[in-house]
């Protein structure tokens, strides 16, 4: 997941409190271990770097969510293919990233991947809604602020697609919902954006 990296690098990973000489002992049993167990040609040594072999096949779970969401953001929302990608990568999706590991490396991939998540369920949402499953959208923006009730774009889109399905109310009454949530857990507003975006939708109730 870190790419290719120095010695000093993987060893500040495994042994940051170690002295240098613990340090050396440590990381060439672990290598000598390692490639033991795996093979002397998966773990490369190559201009003071080491690398997993471009050559060797892996499967992983978390690299097959994130090609996924990377390929389906690439797409139109109009793209049935989007649509596809981003719902395999939400069944892909099992929770945190490496959860029994409490390691600094850890912590920006699991911030990522968990992001992604939430882009995926409003990426899906975005497919229904251009299709006009517009009750299929509901459900996946509501959803996404299940897991981040933080997410203004997630808002957004579900205020459109109610919406769309003509119930303006409703509208209304998330947002009012909405603005109570961000007072008392931010002690701030809703974004300018998000109050134009519901002053547009609803401009015609009277």
């Amino acid at each position: 997941f870190e790419g290719p990296s120095k010695r000093e690098q993987i060893s500040l990973v495994f042994w940051p409190d170690s002295s240098p000489e613990r340090v050396r002992s440590n990381f060439h049993t672990t290598l000598y271990r390692a490639r033991r167990a795996l093979g002397e040609n998966v773990i490369l040594y190559d201009d003071d770097i080491y690398r997993i072999n471009p050559d060797v096949n892996i499967w992983c779970d978390a690299l097959v969510f994130s090609r996924y969401v990377r390929q389906a953001q690439m797409l139109s929302h109009y793209d049935v293919r989007a649509d596809d990608l981003y719902r395999k990568a939400i069944e892909f999706y099992k929770g945190d990233f490496l959860p029994s590991l409490d390691a600094e490396w850890v912590i920006p991939h699991r911030e990522t991947r968990f992001d992604m998540y939430i882009n995926a369920l409003i990426g899906a949402g975005h497919c229904a809604h251009t299709r006009r499953d517009y009750g299929e959208a509901v459900l996946l923006f509501k959803r996404a602020l299940k897991v981040d009730p933080y997410r203004e774009e997630a808002y957004r889109a579900l205020f459109t697609s109610y919406a769309a399905r003509g119930e303006l109310p409703r509208v209304v009454k998330q947002y009012d919902d909405m603005k109570a949530f961000f007072k008392s857990e931010l002690g701030v507003p809703p974004s300018p954006e998000t109050h134009m975006h519901v002053k547009q939708l609803t401009q015609h109730i009277s």
